[in-house]
């Protein structure tokens, strides 16, 4: 129940935190590259884990979204004494998804997992199974679509004595790769049509999407969530996520020690893409096969009989999806955070917590409203973490965790 303010009854709060927790694979993989200025002992899964769980038992969500969650495979321990990086790395059974499970189980939490095609690491959802309800739930593997190798998940929830109000939650870790913006709009665009579809199958009052979407504020991308289209031929598509291949957007351009000319180029890249195209005169890189698969219509040969919805957008060379998504940073604060993730070579905002405005199958409106964030330490403080570098003492991964705080309101 709301607690009283005034003497009126205040609306329930629910609260979701997503958090990108760095797979040990990825840690080993990286470390000169990313992480170099760490200290061998804070990239240990064992402390890390620790510092995991501290932080979601100190912030208490209801509902837990978790990308870069590793099972039961092959993950890495770190000797201390070597400095080759044979020497550095030794192998050891870690199941990162049971570790948690088995953790947040004593703290009234509950769990799914999907895990990449080929990699160990994917995403992990949980929530407090004496609040809520899991009515429905679907994983997507986006390598059935030839959309890349990552996933995504989605589950229908009943928080349990609130009048049935229902959820419907995604969580995603979008691709990388900067090249590949093709690939990004289409693994976003198909999980909001199964959340679109979802929502309306089982009347959801409301509608919440989190994840790692590797897209910058100010890129095409984060337009295409926020405004549900974007023309991809005004937009040069090795840009589409904001992020710069081959140039410096680290640490050492944060703190202004690149040459001026490299700032520049990133600046001008990853603000205004459609004037570096034609400025290179290209073509924005976009083939017809590009915009197959960004578009959805027709987008790949369907490997499997029944692989999920892929969903369908417009002619010509607009994308779009079926949900009106509003950012619940920018709602509460009117900005996207300084940043969710920091290491060498980057440190900026790719982590987001989404929620819809829109109707659901029955013409009922949304129900959520933002009413609180959770914002990261400051860059003074953030300095004093290994010259910028996470993971830290402690920070037990190279992103920020983002919490929201909902108020539910009665759907109209």
């Amino acid at each position: 129940a709301g607690r009283r303010e005034g003497g009126a009854e205040a609306p329930p709060k629910l609260r979701i935190m997503s958090y990108n927790i760095l797979a040990n694979r990825l840690a080993e993989e990286h470390y000169y590259d990313l992480y170099r200025a760490v200290p061998i002992k804070y990239m240990e899964w064992q402390y890390r884990l620790e510092g995991i769980v501290r932080e979601v038992r100190r912030l208490k969500p209801d509902i837990l979204c978790l990308q870069v969650c590793s099972p039961g495979l092959i993950a890495w321990t770190f000797r201390t004494m070597k400095l080759t990086l044979g020497g550095l790395f030794s192998m050891k059974e870690v199941d990162a998804f049971d570790d948690l499970e088995r953790e947040l189980r004593g703290t009234g939490y509950c769990g799914t997992f999907i895990g990449r095609n080929g990699h160990a690491e994917g995403c992990a959802t949980f929530w407090k199974f004496q609040a809520f309800e899991c009515l429905a739930s679907e994983s997507i593997d986006f390598s059935r679509h030839n959309l890349r190798n990552n996933v995504a998940l989605v589950h229908v929830l009943r928080v349990k004595g609130l009048h049935d109000h229902k959820l419907v939650l995604g969580n995603i870790h979008v691709l990388f790769n900067p090249k590949r913006g093709d690939i990004k709009l289409a693994q976003i665009r198909t999980l909001f049509d199964v959340v679109a579809s979802a929502r309306k199958a089982h009347a959801c009052h409301s509608a919440v999407i989190c994840g790692d979407f590797n897209s910058v504020p100010d890129s095409p991308l984060y337009s295409f969530i926020s405004l549900g289209k974007l023309d991809c031929s005004a937009c040069d598509r090795k840009y589409l996520s904001g992020q710069v291949e081959g140039l410096s957007c680290g640490i050492e351009s944060f703190l202004g020690r690149s040459k001026p000319n490299s700032l520049a180029k990133m600046d001008d890249a990853a603000t205004n893409p459609q004037a570096t195209a034609r400025k290179q005169k290209t073509s924005n890189h976009w083939s017809q096969e590009n915009l197959r698969i960004a578009l959805g219509s027709d987008v790949c040969e369907q490997p499997s009989s029944n692989p999920g919805p892929i969903g369908s957008s417009s002619s010509s060379s607009v994308a779009t999806h079926p949900l009106r998504l509003v950012s619940s940073y920018k709602t509460v604060s009117s900005m996207e955070p300084a940043y969710t993730s920091a290491h060498r070579r980057f440190v900026g905002t790719v982590d987001y917590i989404w929620y819809d405005v829109g109707e659901d199958g029955d013409g009922n409106t949304a129900s959520l409203s933002p009413v609180g964030v959770l914002l990261p330490p400051s860059m003074h403080d953030l300095a004093r973490e290994n010259e910028y570098c996470l993971p830290s003492k402690r920070w037990p991964s190279d992103h920020m965790s983002v919490v929201t705080d909902f108020a539910i309101r009665e759907a109209k």
